[in-house]
C-alpha cells in the first residue's frame, strides 16, 4: 500500500524514504500524476516529467476534475489508498475537506517544502493542523 499522496503538483514526494529491498525500490521509483486541464495542469505535469525522466518512471493520468474527485472520495472513504496516485493536483476549496476526513491518506511535507517561496494564503489550504501536506501550484494572475 501506498504512504501517502500529494495534493498539488509537487515532484517533492522523490525525496522521502529509502526502500530496503529491490522491489519496494522499483516501486518507489514510479510516480503517478493525476491532473485535469490539458491546456494547464496536464501540460505542467508533462513538463515536470520530462524533468524526473531519467531517475523516475512518471506517469500523468489526465482525468476531469470530477473524476478525480470521485476517485479520491470512494477510495478514501472506504480507508484504502490502493490504485491512488503519487500526487494528484486538487483546487483549493477542496483540499480542507479531504485533510480534515483524511489526514493520514497524505504525505507530510513539512520537513521539505520551504514555505517562504509560497504565497501564506495558498500554504493556507495546504495544512491541516499546521502540517503542511501540499505545494501551491497556481497562484492565480497577478499584475
Amino acid at each position: 500500500m501506498k504512504k501517502g499522496f500529494i495534493f498539488i503538483l509537487s515532484l517533492l514526494l522523490i525525496l522521502t524514504g529509502c526502500a530496503n529491498n529491490s522491489s519496494q525500490q522499483d516501486e518507489e521509483k514510479k510516480l503517478t500524476i493525476w491532473a485535469w486541464d490539458d491546456s494547464f495542469n496536464v501540460h505542467a505535469a508533462n513538463k515536470a516529467k520530462e524533468y524526473y525522466e531519467g531517475d523516475y518512471e512518471v506517469e500523468v493520468v489526465s482525468m476531469s476534475q470530477d473524476d478525480i474527485v470521485q476517485k479520491l472520495n470512494t477510495s478514501l472513504s472506504s480507508n484504502s489508498v490502493e490504485g491512488l496516485p503519487n500526487i494528484v493536483l486538487v483546487e483549493d476549496y477542496k483540499i480542507q475537506g479531504y485533510l480534515r476526513s483524511y489526514p493520514e491518506a497524505f504525505a507530510k511535507l513539512d520537513e521539505i517544502i520551504d514555505e517562504s517561496k509560497f504565497s501564506d494564503y495558498k500554504l493556507a489550504v495546504t495544512k491541516n493542523d499546521g502540517v503542511n501536506y501540499g505545494v501551491p501550484f497556481d497562484s492565480g494572475v497577478v499584475s
